[in-house]
């Protein structure tokens, strides 16, 4: 399995490395580091006193991180990873998007950074850079998460979102056996699938090609994955909700260490988007806990 990893050396992109050395197995996996030189911000040429920063900066930049990197790869080997370093020059989203697609890699774990929920749906930010990705993809999003949700007391919880799409069952067949063991499986089926109540503003869908129930009855998707788990030897827990997926989240949250929150994303889902985002995107790029989307090649 290759995972990539861009790190900006900020705070939170530490979310990512510590998800990642911490819930999955790490034995059978090639991790690719990497960071993205971007031009130097305009507070660093504003007090330049040498006139060459724009020259240099690069060059230092990637110096600088190439040691940052050599750190974290070091951490990433001893949790039994490979590790390759990359060192990019441009801008961020453009080129991990480029790397992603260019070499196909089918786990990208990055952070949403120190934007609001509204802010990450709204703005040009890496996270929606990906989200334009055309291949098949497990995108990951650690988050700064609720003491609550990743107690040391207690495995969290990974719940898988199960929509009635073969999406659902090739993310489980990907995801589960990663975290399998550090993390409780747990399998969620709405009656009502990715509809919202009348109360509801955040998932304002009317599309229906993206916004119908199930075709399946719930107690058939539980049994594909319950199945698909089987063959996987791993352990699960399985949940029916008779509201939508969006309406049972809080409930989940508070009756469960919900670590992590995993929905798909079917080809359907990107040809038929409204313009705010088919409901799957919004909820991975809104959730309170780490979340994942399962993304199926878009031709």
């Amino acid at each position: 399995m290759n995972i990539l990893l861009p790190f900006d050396g900020k705070p939170h992109s530490q979310r990512a490395v510590d998800l990642a050395i911490k819930y999955f197995h790490l034995s059978k996996c090639t991790v690719t580091l990497l960071h993205v030189v971007d031009s130097p911000s305009s507070e660093l040429v504003m007090s330049d006193k040498t006139g060459r920063i724009e020259e240099t900066y690069p060059q230092t930049a990637a110096e600088e991180s190439q040691v940052l990197l050599e750190f974290l790869a070091k951490k990433f080997e001893e949790a039994g990873a490979k590790v390759e370093i990359r060192i990019e020059h441009g801008k961020a989203g453009s080129q991990i998007k480029a790397l992603a697609e260019n070499t196909h890699v089918p786990v990208i774990i990055t952070t949403p950074g120190p934007h609001s929920a509204k802010q990450l749906m709204l703005d040009s930010t890496v996270t929606n850079q990906l989200l334009q990705v055309e291949q098949e993809v497990l995108l990951i999003l650690a988050r700064e998460v609720k003491s609550n949700q990743l107690s040391d007391e207690s495995k969290p919880t990974c719940a898988f979102l199960l929509d009635g799409s073969d999406e659902s069952m090739k993310c489980i067949t990907m995801l589960a056996p990663l975290i399998a063991g550090k993390m409780q499986i747990l399998c969620v089926a709405s009656r009502l699938g990715w509809t919202h109540s009348a109360n509801s503003n955040i998932f304002q869908v009317s599309n229906p090609a993206i916004d119908q129930t199930p075709a399946k009855q719930p107690e058939e998707l539980l049994k594909e994955a319950v199945e698909t788990l089987k063959s996987l030897s791993i352990e699960w827990d399985e949940l029916i909700v008779e509201e939508s997926f969006e309406d049972s989240l809080t409930a989940l949250e508070e009756h469960r260490s919900l670590g992590f929150l995993v929905s798909t994303r079917s080809r359907e889902d990107v040809l038929h988007r409204p313009l705010r985002g088919a409901p799957c995107e919004r909820l991975f790029t809104t959730a309170t806990c780490n979340s994942a989307l399962y993304c199926a090649a878009v031709n």
